[in-house]
């Protein structure tokens, strides 16, 4: 009935995008080629690039932490709620103006634009790390101990506290933390496969050119009714070309 007519017609559909699925994979595979070069070609240029202009960096780090601010012997869960919410706000004020500019003044520095600062808390802890990194190993390490110490002095004369401690000092790095050359030129090397093949997929899709009879019927709606052999050779060779 019409039930099963529909359903034949889905299975023929179905199959069909099977079949152009499966050419699609054989075209593109069948380029196998051009797309192993782009990735051989970016990969070598994102890697000499890497390895030539871009220079080692280096993070030194301190660690902070926050004591409670009250004396008892005993320290209730408020307590400690009151010193996690602290330890937010001295995050913020670690990177305040105020700090970052008397670190820059005692360091003899216009500003720490050439230096990433990062100010992280230990999850459910009350300890905090200043981490700076750039490309010389020392400049980080003195910038990392010189912003702790500040911290912990306008901790002391802003909020007129002293629960600040420096428990780990910067010490400077021996290796470099970065940048992730390998990965970086990985990541390149992939992207521009998968490029190369969206741009081979798209070709393919938007090709509007006649390849087969079946191509002739199904864009044109008429029935092909003979075929003439190509005899490019054999005329050459008539011409004596």
């Amino acid at each position: 009935g019409m039930n099963e007519r529909n359903a034949l017609g889905r299975s023929v559909k179905d199959s069909d995008r099977e079949i152009d699925l499966k050419e699609l994979f054989l075209y593109v595979v069948s380029y196998w080629y051009i797309i192993v070069a782009a990735m051989l070609i970016v990969g070598l240029i994102v890697g000499i690039y890497f390895a030539a202009f871009v220079p080692n960096e280096y993070t030194a780090q301190a660690t902070l932490y926050v004591r409670n601010q009250v004396n008892e012997q005993y320290i209730s869960s408020s307590d400690l709620t009151g010193s996690a919410m602290l330890t937010q706000d001295y995050k913020e004020l670690i990177k305040s103006r105020t700090v970052v500019s008397k670190t820059c003044e005692l360091l003899g520095i216009n500003s720490l634009k050439d230096y990433g600062v990062t100010v992280a808390s230990v999850s459910n802890t009350r300890f905090i790390k200043i981490s700076v990194t750039g490309s010389n190993p020392e400049s980080v390490t003195i910038i990392a101990n010189t912003m702790a110490q500040v911290f912990s002095e306008t901790v002391r004369s802003i909020m007129e506290v002293d629960n600040v401690s420096i428990v780990d000092t910067a010490v400077t790095p021996k290796s470099p933390s970065g940048p992730a050359r390998l990965r970086n030129t990985a990541i390149a090397a992939a992207a521009a496969g998968i490029l190369t093949i969206l741009v081979l997929i798209m070709i393919d899709l938007f090709s509007n050119s006649i390849k087969t009879v079946e191509d002739i019927e199904e864009q044109l709606g008429i029935q092909v009714l003979a075929q003439v052999a190509t005899v490019k050779n054999e005329k050459k060779k008539a011409l004596g070309r």
